[in-house]
């Protein structure tokens, strides 16, 4: 496997796929990633990020062009703080190079860190990259048992990052999403019956009524338009340009 790319592109990918935020942790939360781990696949039109936890499933893609140039495919699993670490010791276009070890040159500048041979949650990653959405107007559909989505949310990015800013004030790291004909409501639960409510005004919603109960951030890893595909405490699936998230439902009182 073999890339060269601008090492800010890469950086920018990496950091994302952290999905480092705010986790409930007990009665309030900690701030953590789902995993240190991620694995980087490169395609002849595209390079492909992903990370997963037990729970939470992404992808980050990035298209081949002048700065991005996918020179022998194939895939690694790549140490993100390891690997951010030495990328921020180089500037401009990097060349990435896997064999037994993982080598990095730039400009003279060369460096090699030892390959990590698995990713601690592969399943869920495979769960991500078998995820097909359709060309048409249906719904996509999860699982072995191909079950279709329900509802389809189309909604600005920047309204979530606001509604999950808002719903943090109660430190809970939980947020329950409703979608109906008036739009997409952002709760954030509290054992202490203090609770945050942030209705959104949709773009377009689609389908049947559907409510999800989540934990951990995602709004930030989003960006534009957010397509978000829900059904009632079903997993639920958020796209935006060259991004993906899936996230397993929380089961609490709603």
């Amino acid at each position: 496997m073999k890339i060269s790319i601008n090492n800010k592109t890469l950086l920018d990918g990496l950091t994302a796929v952290l999905l480092k935020g705010k986790y409930p942790s007990g009665t309030s939360t900690k701030t953590r990633s789902i995993s240190d781990y991620a694995l980087l696949e490169v395609l002849d039109n595209r390079i492909e990020i992903y990370n997963a936890d037990a729970t939470t499933g992404c992808s980050y893609s990035i298209p081949t062009n002048n700065d991005v140039v996918s020179i022998d495919t194939g895939h690694c699993i790549l140490d993100i703080s390891k690997t951010i670490k030495y990328l921020k010791a180089f500037k401009g276009n990097v060349t990435l190079e896997v064999d037994d070890v993982i080598r990095f040159n730039c400009s003279g500048k060369s460096a090699t860190i030892p390959l990590t041979l698995l990713h601690p949650h592969l399943d869920m990653i495979n769960m991500v990259r078998e995820i097909k959405l359709p060309t048409d107007d249906t719904m996509p559909t999860f699982g072995k048992k191909q079950t279709p989505f329900e509802c389809k949310v189309l909604v600005q990015s920047a309204l979530l990052v606001d509604a999950t800013n808002t719903c943090d004030v109660t430190d809970t790291g939980l947020y329950n999403l409703d979608a109906s004909d008036d739009g997409l409501c952002i709760t954030s639960p509290s054992d202490n019956n203090e609770s945050v409510a942030v209705n959104i005004d949709a773009i377009q919603v689609e389908g049947d009524e559907a409510g999800v109960s989540i934990a951990g951030p995602f709004a930030n890893f989003l960006n534009s338009i957010v397509i978000i595909y829900m059904k009632d405490d079903f997993p639920i699936l958020m796209i935006s340009p060259n991004r993906l998230l899936l996230k397993a439902p929380r089961f609490s009182p709603r």
